[in-house]
């Protein structure tokens, strides 16, 4: 999603800039040469490790901020460490064994997604993010229709993987219960094996086929249903957990950038849009908001890697948190994670 052009680094310079992230992820404090010259991985003096900060400075990989004669990363030189310096931590069997107990294959896919976020976002102490899976290639099996009150009619899907969709809407006209058992048999017999989008064609072709042989009653409950499949959003939702962990890691200079995140959260259609990119690339991918134009996400990093179900791509889980975030284990987490779901998902499909 974010392409860097390669600064040309030196194979020192490279060590230095990933040591000085490593060390500022760790103790949140600017960097002295002296710090990096002390460390055994670093050969040179003190004057060539100076120069060397010097050119990554110049390269706009890291910068010293006023209080300090130190030098900190700057959102070029974070992203240039999460794309081709970080070395990632292999993960404890316990850990591993942790985040499979909190999967229950014999939940719901909603639930079990939700389980994994939570977990995620628990395991790593920042705010989990994972997309609903996509429905585009799951089956209906049931459409059911039930009266709930006077006004109000209850629309029941059931898919073939178990999930379970529920949608509301208003009806002042009365229908018997037995006009309702009807209409179900018929909406089931019509959507029966059908994914969404298919159902969608077969209601319009219902609708303008058979115009002749159907009386009024069953066309209005077509209509209904039509009415109600067409509400259902193309894309996937997403769902945030754990947001307190990103007001625990703040500081006064985080504020507004805090705020603005929040906002976008509220602004699903741009968060979507973000997460549809990420679900193009494979594996893990890391993006922080601020080294880019498009800038969504402020100062604030995230972390995503894609889940399946039956071979397919189906939605996306990962971790948003401030750039200065623990790479090397949290990279392994969210993949982990991410493999984790998919081998629940198929076990419970």
């Amino acid at each position: 999603m974010l392409k860097m052009e390669d600064p040309n680094l030196s194979t020192r310079s490279k060590a230095i800039l990933k040591s000085l992230v490593e060390l500022y992820i760790a103790h949140g404090l600017p960097v002295g040469s002296k710090t990096i010259a002390n460390l055994p991985n670093i050969q040179g003096s003190s004057a060539t490790i100076r120069n060397a900060m010097a050119d990554l400075e110049k390269s706009g990989m890291i910068h010293a901020p006023h209080t300090s004669a130190g030098r900190v990363p700057t959102k070029k030189g974070y992203q240039f460490f999460a794309n081709s310096l970080l070395t990632v931590a292999p993960l404890e069997d316990s850990v591993i064994e942790s985040i499979q107990e909190e999967m229950d294959p014999g939940a719901s896919t909603q639930q079990i997604v939700a389980k994994a976020n939570a977990a995620l976002s628990s395991f790593t102490k920042l705010a989990g993010i994972v997309t609903t899976p996509k429905q585009n290639h799951l089956n209906l099996t049931h459409f059911e229709l039930v009266r709930i009150s006077s006004e109000r009619i209850l629309v029941i899907m059931v898919y073939d993987n178990g999930d379970v969709q529920n949608r509301i809407i208003l009806c002042s006209e009365r229908f018997s219960q037995r006009d309702l058992e009807q209409a179900s048999t018929f909406l089931t017999q019509l959507a029966q094996g059908k994914t969404l989008e298919a159902l969608r064609y077969a209601f319009i072709e219902q609708l303008e086929s058979q115009r002749a042989d159907i009386d009024q009653k069953m066309r209005g409950f077509i209509e209904m249903a039509a009415s109600t499949v067409d509400k259902i959003p193309k894309q996937p939702d997403y769902i945030v957990s754990g947001k307190s962990h990103l007001v625990d890691q703040l500081n006064d200079e985080g504020v507004l950038s805090l705020k603005q995140l929040f906002d976008t959260f509220n602004q699903k259609q741009t968060m979507l849009n973000l997460l549809d990119q990420c679900m193009q690339s494979d594996g893990v991918h890391i993006y922080l908001g601020a080294a880019s134009d498009y800038a969504p996400l402020g100062d604030f990093g995230l972390i995503t890697s894609p889940y399946q179900l039956d071979d397919n791509t189906v939605g996306l889980i990962g971790v948003i948190g401030p750039s200065r975030m623990a790479y090397e284990r949290v990279v392994p987490l969210v993949d982990m994670t991410s493999k984790i779901l998919s081998m629940t998902l198929e076990k419970n499909n």
